[in-house]
């Protein structure tokens, strides 16, 4: 069985499209969904779906301890991790068992693509498929990117590192070190709205900015909060001109 884990908060407006999305993966397939004391109601919505829901309000460890903490109530023999404004392709879990009929295979991702035609969406979706299919080495699959992993390899490295920030790439770097990783062909769908909302090259960037200074050695815990301030001012401002 495949265990799908969703940390959410304050995910309203998009939360039902993506578990109604998830209902049609069929049989082979549990969907927990982790909620970090959302206040707009999304529990209330998850509760209309057959998934189970945990509830976590100011629990300790951010969305590594969301993370972690669902993995323990897995009944899957495999783990996939998923953003909530991300929607997997058809006949995921298929596709998953057949990546990982190599034993040698400990888990993979997906390529992807964003919901919208903007130019810039378009090149960074471009460079991260490049990237994963490139070799092993490049196979860093981020939060937004599926990450799937056998339960036991997930126990074996220690789960998620217990991180405020960033935990999505240090959990990246620590899989593709410990073996080898599919790459699913059939693209996952990334919502877009977040980069409509607070401007799309602006979001990327700075994005791609708070990843340098991660790398660089600045501490996740410091960089938590940069991140969310910027994006708090982004959406309090004025729509962008690159918003398309």
């Amino acid at each position: 069985m495949l265990s799908i884990i969703i940390p959410v908060l304050n995910e309203a407006p998009g939360i039902a499209a993506t578990l109604q999305a998830l209902q049609k993966q069929g049989d082979g397939c549990e969907v927990i969904v982790v909620d970090g004391g959302s206040r707009d109601g999304t529990p209330a919505l998850v509760r209309q779906f057959p998934v189970t829901l945990v509830e976590r309000p100011n629990a300790p460890g951010g969305i590594a301890g969301h993370f972690n903490a669902a993995a323990q109530l897995a009944r899957g023999d495999v783990l996939l991790f998923l953003h909530a404004d991300v929607t997997l392709p058809p006949d995921t879990p298929a596709l998953i068992a057949a990546a990982l009929r190599d034993p040698a295979v400990i888990g993979g991702g997906f390529r992807s693509r964003f919901d919208s035609d903007h130019w810039f969406l378009r090149f960074s979706s471009w460079h991260m498929n490049r990237r994963i299919t490139r070799g092993q080495r490049g196979r860093l699959f981020y939060g937004d990117m599926g990450p799937f992993v056998r339960r036991e390899v997930f126990a074996r490295i220690g789960g998620y590192p217990a991180i405020a920030f960033m935990e999505d790439h240090a959990f990246a770097w620590r899989l593709m070190r410990t073996g080898p990783l599919a790459v699913i062909d059939a693209p996952l769908i990334i919502s877009a709205r977040r980069f409509r909302e607070e401007g799309v090259v602006r979001t990327v960037l700075w994005a791609q900015w708070i990843k340098l200074l991660f790398y660089g050695g600045v501490p996740p815990a410091t960089l938590g909060p940069i991140y969310r301030g910027n994006t708090r001012r982004a959406r309090r401002g004025a729509p962008s001109k690159d918003a398309g």
